[in-house]
């Protein structure tokens, strides 16, 4: 049996590396530290986080049942990409710029709450987490299904903290420069998000 350390290593190298390319969970951290603050994004991290765990946790026990249930229930797969459409498009079309801020407002959605619906949706998760647990399968004999398993999700839920917390860090460094142009990280967000949802429906429809 591997040292448990080992586990943690794993997880964290694994969840950092997977986190680093640009998705809609980065760019959430980076819009949040530039238009609120760096602790809102952090709000925001700790709450994708716990959620990478859930995510884990799917793949580990019902990765199988999770892709046979989707394919036996096309309006599941509808849903996530109308809604991530849905989202690009308004990221989109709102203007930062002449929308004057109202920090008062009371009905503004929580950033943790927000971490967790979007980690939540994101159709790239699970399917990531199965594809890795066969990489790892490949490089090294690991038992996820033993008393490691608790070391090894810590180790995913702190990889995953670190690289957000990071694009935190680096978007509040240049925060005034990033504030001149909110239009364009808005731009940039809807346009992933559109993105995303565009290639799940060419999955669903084409492939």
């Amino acid at each position: 049996m591997e040292p448990v350390w080992v586990y943690f290593g794993v997880g964290l190298l694994a969840t950092f590396v997977g986190t680093i390319p640009f998705g809609p969970i980065n760019l959430y951290v980076v819009h949040t530290t530039v238009n609120k603050s760096f602790t809102k994004g952090v709000e925001f991290s700790v709450s994708a986080s716990a959620i990478e765990i859930v995510q884990v946790l799917t793949a580990i026990f019902f990765g199988v049942y999770i892709d046979q249930f989707l394919h036996e229930n096309a309006w599941v797969q509808i849903v996530i990409f109308s809604l991530f459409i849905g989202l690009g498009l308004f990221n989109l079309v709102r203007n930062s710029a002449t929308v004057p801020k109202q920090p008062n407002r009371q009905h503004n959605i929580p950033e943790f709450l927000k971490g967790l619906l979007i980690a939540i949706t994101n159709p790239q998760a699970i399917p990531f987490w199965i594809i890795t647990f066969a990489f790892i399968s490949q490089s090294v004999t690991l038992n996820f299904m033993g008393d490691s398993l608790p070391y090894f999700l810590i180790g995913v839920f702190f990889g995953k903290l670190l690289a957000l917390t990071l694009f935190g860090f680096l978007s509040s460094l240049i925060k005034n420069r990033l504030n001149k142009s909110c239009n364009f990280i808005n731009k940039s967000l809807g346009s992933v998000l559109i993105l995303i949802g565009l290639i799940q429906a060419y999955n669903y429809f084409f492939v």
